[in-house]
C-alpha cells in the first residue's frame, strides 16, 4: 500500500488529500492492461506506458487524514458506497427524479 499526500485543485473544491494505491495481483493487472489495449485499439490508438503501468494499480482518494482513515478502510468504504450510488442513479433515471418539481416548472 502506498500513500501520497496531494493537493486537489478543482473549481468546486480545492484542498489537501491523500492518494492511496495498492498493486493488483499479476493476473488482475494483466487483465486490466488487456482491457486498456482493447479500448485504445477501438479508438485507433495505443495505450501509453504510463497507462499500462497504472492499469496494474487500484487507487483511491480521501480528504480525511490517514491517521483517521487508513488505506484499506478507504477502499472498503468505496466498495460499499459504489453500489449505493449506482442504485440512486438507476432510481433517478427510472422515476424521473432528476427533474426537480417546483411551482415554476410544474405548469
Amino acid at each position: 500500500m502506498i500513500r501520497l499526500p496531494v493537493w486537489r485543485r478543482a473549481p468546486e473544491a480545492s484542498g489537501p488529500g491523500w492518494r492511496h494505491a495498492v498493486r493488483l495481483p499479476p493476473e488482475a493487472a494483466e487483465a486490466a492492461r488487456r482491457r486498456c489495449r482493447q479500448v485504445a485499439q477501438r479508438k485507433g490508438r495505443a495505450p501509453s506506458d504510463a497507462t499500462r503501468f497504472l492499469a496494474g494499480w487500484v487507487m483511491g482518494f480521501a480528504t480525511v487524514a490517514p491517521e483517521t482513515l487508513d488505506g484499506p478502510t478507504v477502499f472498503a468504504l468505496s466498495r460499499c458506497r459504489w453500489p449505493v450510488a449506482l442504485a440512486f442513479k438507476r432510481l433517478q433515471s427510472r422515476l424521473d427524479l432528476d427533474t426537480l418539481r417546483t411551482p415554476q416548472n410544474s405548469r
